[in-house]
């Protein structure tokens, strides 16, 4: 994920807080007693998730994922010498790799390890 998606996610999980505060408020004026917490449970199941726990931690994994995978787009154009040749790097497929795209693999842990060990061993001139 880019830069670009990191803050969407960012912006996504704000906006939530935003819409059960006002969800919050809406109720108030009925008299309705409901807690922000629970308008925050209220709005994650309309988003199809469990409760607001289980939306959090989606939120927090795509926000992680997103800066991770940014930082591997840095390296690769620090190594690559140019965003343009980084971003065609990490979308072409790689010996290294056993054929395969460094983008198909970097969601994993252990993918992006490899991605990264990669662009490390390149930088320092070492190919085998």
């Amino acid at each position: 994920m880019s830069k670009q998606r990191a803050t969407e996610v960012n912006l996504f999980s704000a906006d939530v807080k935003v819409k059960a505060k006002r969800l919050h408020n809406i109720l108030k004026e009925y008299q309705v007693e409901i807690t922000y917490g629970e308008c925050l449970h209220i709005y994650s199941k309309m988003e199809g998730f469990k409760d607001w726990n289980v939306m959090k931690a989606f939120l927090d994994q795509k926000h992680e994922e997103s800066m991770r995978h940014q930082d591997i787009v840095d390296l690769a154009t620090r190594v690559i010498e140019s965003k343009e040749g980084g971003l065609r790097w990490l979308n072409a497929p790689n010996i290294g790799l056993g054929g395969k795209k460094p983008m198909e693999i970097w969601d994993s842990p252990e993918g992006t390890q490899q991605v990264i060990n990669l662009l490390n061993r390149i930088e320092c001139g070492v190919y085998s």
